[in-house]
């Protein structure tokens, strides 16, 4: 069996485990503080982490510097798509360009596979 046909599994945690999430940061002041919660992830024995909210955990090199320096990859991240309606569907355009844009921002300096967004339905009371 050659290493193309064997599988690797990495394993990630995520800012909300401590929650840190679009609903408490910068608005609850008990929400752990990035580097905090990239210290516990790293301490932990996790191989990455989630970014969470684009910025919590920094932008383009210095969030770059900070996985590095802990040995963490960047999983990828989460974002609710509101598929039932063309409006605010486009008005989420420019946050998923900034979560994409952070993915390039540390491609190359972190380990690890590159990092993938979750794109999941919003829903509404249509669906």
């Amino acid at each position: 069996m050659n290493e193309r046909d064997t599988m690797k599994i990495t394993v990630a945690n995520a800012p909300i485990s401590y929650g840190a999430f679009e609903l408490t940061v910068g608005i609850d002041p008990n929400t752990p503080d990035a580097e905090f919660v990239l210290n516990e992830v790293a301490a932990s024995g996790y191989a990455g982490i989630d970014l969470g909210p684009v910025g919590y955990l920094g932008d383009g090199p210095v969030l770059a510097e900070r996985l590095a320096s802990r040995h963490l990859g960047l999983a990828g991240a989460y974002l609710e798509f509101p598929f039932a309606d063309p409006v605010g569907l486009e008005k989420l355009f420019p946050e998923l360009d900034a979560m994409l844009d952070t993915f390039d921002a540390v491609r190359d300096t972190v380990p690890g596979p590159p990092p993938r967004p979750t794109i999941a339905d919003a829903s509404s009371d249509t669906r």
